[in-house]
Protein backbone atom coordinates (compact mmCIF):
# COMPACT_ATOMS: atom_id res chain seq x y z
CA UNK A 1 0.00 0.00 0.00
CA UNK A 2 1.40 3.39 -0.88
CA UNK A 3 2.42 5.59 2.02
CA UNK A 4 1.11 8.69 0.32
CA UNK A 5 -1.74 8.25 -2.14
CA UNK A 6 -1.86 11.96 -2.95
CA UNK A 7 1.74 11.84 -4.18
CA UNK A 8 0.87 8.96 -6.47
CA UNK A 9 -2.13 10.87 -7.79
CA UNK A 10 0.18 13.75 -8.72
CA UNK A 11 2.48 11.32 -10.52
CA UNK A 12 -0.41 9.76 -12.44
CA UNK A 13 -1.42 13.21 -13.66
CA UNK A 14 2.13 14.03 -14.73
CA UNK A 15 2.63 10.68 -16.46
CA UNK A 16 -0.65 10.93 -18.34
CA UNK A 17 0.42 14.21 -19.93
CA UNK A 18 4.02 13.21 -20.63
CA UNK A 19 3.04 9.88 -22.19
CA UNK A 20 1.92 11.63 -25.32
CA UNK A 21 4.51 11.58 -28.15
CA UNK A 22 6.81 14.44 -28.32
CA UNK A 23 35.68 -2.18 -27.30
CA UNK A 24 35.43 -5.34 -25.77
CA UNK A 25 38.95 -4.95 -24.31
CA UNK A 26 37.99 -1.84 -22.45
CA UNK A 27 34.82 -3.53 -21.26
CA UNK A 28 36.71 -6.55 -19.88
CA UNK A 29 39.08 -4.25 -18.00
CA UNK A 30 36.11 -2.33 -16.65
CA UNK A 31 34.48 -5.51 -15.40
CA UNK A 32 37.66 -6.60 -13.65
CA UNK A 33 37.85 -3.22 -11.93
CA UNK A 34 34.18 -3.49 -10.94
CA UNK A 35 35.03 -6.63 -8.98
CA UNK A 36 37.14 -4.43 -6.72
CA UNK A 37 34.80 -1.43 -6.50
CA UNK A 38 31.15 -0.62 -5.85
CA UNK A 39 30.33 0.19 -9.46
CA UNK A 40 27.70 -1.98 -11.12
CA UNK A 41 28.46 -5.03 -13.20
CA UNK A 42 24.83 -5.70 -14.05
CA UNK A 43 22.49 -2.90 -15.13
CA UNK A 44 18.76 -3.28 -15.65
CA UNK A 45 16.71 -0.58 -17.40
CA UNK A 46 13.13 -0.20 -16.16
CA UNK A 47 11.01 1.57 -18.79
CA UNK A 48 7.54 2.88 -17.97
CA UNK A 49 4.92 5.42 -18.94
CA UNK A 50 1.21 5.61 -18.06
CA UNK A 51 0.59 3.21 -15.15
CA UNK A 52 4.32 2.95 -14.54
CA UNK A 53 4.57 4.34 -10.98
CA UNK A 54 2.01 1.85 -9.69
CA UNK A 55 3.82 -1.06 -11.36
CA UNK A 56 7.17 0.18 -10.11
CA UNK A 57 5.98 0.35 -6.49
CA UNK A 58 5.05 -3.35 -6.77
CA UNK A 59 8.31 -4.30 -8.47
CA UNK A 60 10.73 -2.31 -6.34
CA UNK A 61 8.88 -3.07 -3.13
CA UNK A 62 9.63 -6.75 -3.67
CA UNK A 63 13.41 -6.32 -3.95
CA UNK A 64 15.88 -6.46 -1.03
CA UNK A 65 18.49 -3.77 -0.49
CA UNK A 66 21.30 -6.11 -1.58
CA UNK A 67 19.91 -6.92 -5.04
CA UNK A 68 22.99 -7.56 -7.24
CA UNK A 69 22.05 -5.07 -9.95
CA UNK A 70 21.87 -1.37 -10.63
CA UNK A 71 18.39 -0.30 -11.73
CA UNK A 72 17.99 2.59 -14.18
CA UNK A 73 14.40 3.83 -14.09
CA UNK A 74 13.13 5.63 -17.21
CA UNK A 75 9.67 7.12 -16.60
CA UNK A 76 7.73 9.34 -19.00
CA UNK A 77 6.77 12.19 -16.70
CA UNK A 78 6.61 15.98 -16.56
CA UNK A 79 9.90 17.50 -15.40
CA UNK A 80 8.38 19.27 -12.41
CA UNK A 81 7.08 15.93 -11.05
CA UNK A 82 10.43 14.14 -11.24
CA UNK A 83 11.48 14.84 -7.63
CA UNK A 84 8.08 13.65 -6.40
CA UNK A 85 8.66 10.43 -8.33
CA UNK A 86 11.98 9.92 -6.52
CA UNK A 87 10.36 10.55 -3.14
CA UNK A 88 7.45 8.18 -3.75
CA UNK A 89 9.73 5.38 -4.93
CA UNK A 90 12.10 5.87 -1.99
CA UNK A 91 9.24 5.47 0.47
CA UNK A 92 8.19 2.17 -1.07
CA UNK A 93 11.45 0.23 -1.50
CA UNK A 94 14.41 -0.92 0.55
CA UNK A 95 16.71 0.23 -2.27
CA UNK A 96 18.36 3.61 -2.46
CA UNK A 97 16.67 5.94 -4.94
CA UNK A 98 18.19 9.08 -6.51
CA UNK A 99 18.01 11.24 -9.60
CA UNK A 100 20.93 10.50 -11.90
CA UNK A 101 23.27 13.33 -12.84
CA UNK A 102 26.58 14.06 -14.51
CA UNK A 103 29.48 12.18 -12.93
CA UNK A 104 27.36 9.74 -10.93
CA UNK A 105 28.30 6.07 -10.66
CA UNK A 106 25.80 3.24 -11.04
CA UNK A 107 25.99 0.85 -8.09
CA UNK A 108 24.18 -2.31 -7.10
CA UNK A 109 21.21 -1.99 -4.78
CA UNK A 110 20.25 1.42 -6.06
CA UNK A 111 17.59 2.89 -8.36
CA UNK A 112 18.80 5.72 -10.57
CA UNK A 113 15.94 7.79 -11.97
CA UNK A 114 16.71 9.22 -15.41
CA UNK A 115 16.12 12.98 -15.66
CA UNK A 116 13.60 14.42 -18.10
CA UNK A 117 15.58 17.53 -18.99
CA UNK A 118 18.77 16.11 -20.51
CA UNK A 119 19.92 12.92 -22.21
CA UNK A 120 22.40 10.68 -20.39
CA UNK A 121 25.38 8.71 -21.62
CA UNK A 122 26.75 5.60 -19.92
CA UNK A 123 30.44 4.70 -19.65
CA UNK A 124 32.38 1.66 -18.45
CA UNK A 125 32.86 1.42 -14.68
CA UNK A 126 29.27 2.55 -14.18
CA UNK A 127 29.94 6.21 -14.93
CA UNK A 128 27.09 8.47 -16.03
CA UNK A 129 27.62 11.54 -18.21
CA UNK A 130 25.27 14.37 -19.10
CA UNK A 131 26.22 16.65 -21.98
CA UNK A 132 23.09 18.79 -22.12
CA UNK A 133 21.70 17.20 -25.30
CA UNK A 134 17.96 16.80 -25.71
CA UNK A 135 16.41 13.35 -25.91
CA UNK A 136 16.02 12.06 -29.46
CA UNK A 137 12.55 11.15 -30.68
CA UNK A 138 9.08 11.88 -29.30
CA UNK A 139 9.58 10.68 -25.70
CA UNK A 140 11.40 12.38 -22.82
CA UNK A 141 13.20 10.60 -21.34
CA UNK A 142 13.64 7.94 -24.03
CA UNK A 143 13.50 4.28 -22.99
CA UNK A 144 14.93 3.26 -26.38
CA UNK A 145 17.87 5.63 -26.09
CA UNK A 146 18.76 4.68 -22.51
CA UNK A 147 18.37 0.94 -23.12
CA UNK A 148 20.61 0.94 -26.18
CA UNK A 149 23.22 3.09 -24.46
CA UNK A 150 23.33 0.74 -21.46
CA UNK A 151 23.38 -2.40 -23.62
CA UNK A 152 26.29 -1.15 -25.72
CA UNK A 153 28.41 -0.85 -22.58
CA UNK A 154 27.18 -3.80 -20.49
CA UNK A 155 26.18 -6.19 -23.30
CA UNK A 156 25.22 -9.58 -21.75
CA UNK A 157 25.16 -7.91 -18.33
CA UNK A 158 22.40 -5.53 -19.39
CA UNK A 159 18.66 -5.99 -19.31
CA UNK A 160 15.42 -4.19 -20.11
CA UNK A 161 11.98 -4.54 -18.54
CA UNK A 162 9.13 -2.73 -20.29
CA UNK A 163 6.29 -1.86 -17.94
CA UNK A 164 2.84 -0.33 -18.42
CA UNK A 165 2.67 2.62 -20.78
CA UNK A 166 1.21 4.36 -23.81
CA UNK A 167 3.00 4.34 -27.15
CA UNK A 168 5.84 2.07 -28.24
CA UNK A 169 8.93 3.43 -26.47
CA UNK A 170 11.29 0.55 -25.66
CA UNK A 171 10.25 -1.65 -28.57
CA UNK A 172 12.99 -0.39 -30.92
CA UNK A 173 15.62 -1.16 -28.29
CA UNK A 174 14.56 -4.78 -27.78
CA UNK A 175 16.45 -6.27 -30.77
CA UNK A 176 19.60 -4.32 -29.88
CA UNK A 177 19.54 -5.34 -26.23
CA UNK A 178 18.94 -8.99 -27.11
CA UNK A 179 21.47 -8.91 -29.96
CA UNK A 180 24.18 -7.80 -27.55
CA UNK A 181 23.38 -10.65 -25.18
CA UNK A 182 21.04 -8.87 -22.78
CA UNK A 183 17.63 -9.92 -21.53
CA UNK A 184 14.26 -8.39 -22.41
CA UNK A 185 11.26 -8.89 -20.13
CA UNK A 186 7.86 -7.21 -20.07
CA UNK A 187 5.03 -6.66 -17.63
CA UNK A 188 2.11 -8.96 -18.45
CA UNK A 189 -0.28 -6.83 -20.54
CA UNK A 190 -3.30 -8.01 -18.53
CA UNK A 191 -1.75 -6.49 -15.39
CA UNK A 192 -1.04 -3.09 -17.01
CA UNK A 193 -3.02 0.13 -16.70
CA UNK A 194 -2.08 0.62 -20.36
CA UNK A 195 -0.58 -2.38 -22.22
CA UNK A 196 0.56 -0.55 -25.38
CA UNK A 197 4.29 -0.49 -24.55
CA UNK A 198 4.49 -4.16 -23.43
CA UNK A 199 2.46 -5.20 -26.48
CA UNK A 200 4.87 -3.31 -28.76
CA UNK A 201 7.86 -4.95 -27.09
CA UNK A 202 6.26 -8.38 -27.45
CA UNK A 203 5.77 -7.72 -31.18
CA UNK A 204 9.57 -7.41 -31.53
CA UNK A 205 9.93 -11.14 -30.91
CA UNK A 206 12.74 -10.52 -28.42
CA UNK A 207 10.93 -10.91 -25.11
CA UNK A 208 12.03 -13.80 -22.88
CA UNK A 209 9.78 -13.29 -19.87
CA UNK A 210 6.22 -11.97 -19.34
CA UNK A 211 4.90 -11.59 -15.79
CA UNK A 212 3.35 -9.27 -13.22
CA UNK A 213 5.64 -6.69 -11.55
CA UNK A 214 5.94 -8.79 -8.38
CA UNK A 215 6.73 -11.94 -10.36
CA UNK A 216 9.32 -10.07 -12.45
CA UNK A 217 11.04 -9.00 -9.23
CA UNK A 218 11.11 -12.60 -8.03
CA UNK A 219 12.49 -13.69 -11.39
CA UNK A 220 15.25 -11.09 -11.19
CA UNK A 221 16.32 -12.48 -7.82
CA UNK A 222 16.11 -16.06 -9.08
CA UNK A 223 18.13 -15.13 -12.18
CA UNK A 224 21.08 -14.12 -10.03
CA UNK A 225 20.75 -17.13 -7.72
CA UNK A 226 19.52 -20.04 -9.86
CA UNK A 227 19.11 -18.88 -13.50
CA UNK A 228 17.37 -22.06 -14.63
CA UNK A 229 14.27 -21.16 -12.58
CA UNK A 230 13.44 -18.37 -14.99
CA UNK A 231 14.02 -20.53 -18.04
CA UNK A 232 16.84 -18.28 -19.25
Amino acid sequence: MLDNLSSLAVLVSCVTRSAQPEGNTLLHRARATCDRTQSARYVLVLGASFGGPEAMVEFLGRLPSDVPASLVYVQHIDDYCAETLVQVMARNTALGVRMLGDGDTLIHGEVGVVPVSSALQFRPLGKVAMNGDDWRGPFSPSIDQVSIAVAEVYRERAGLIVFSGMGDDGAAACPRVKGLGGRVWVQAPASCVCPAMPDSALASGCVERVATPRALADCLLDYHRVPVRCGI
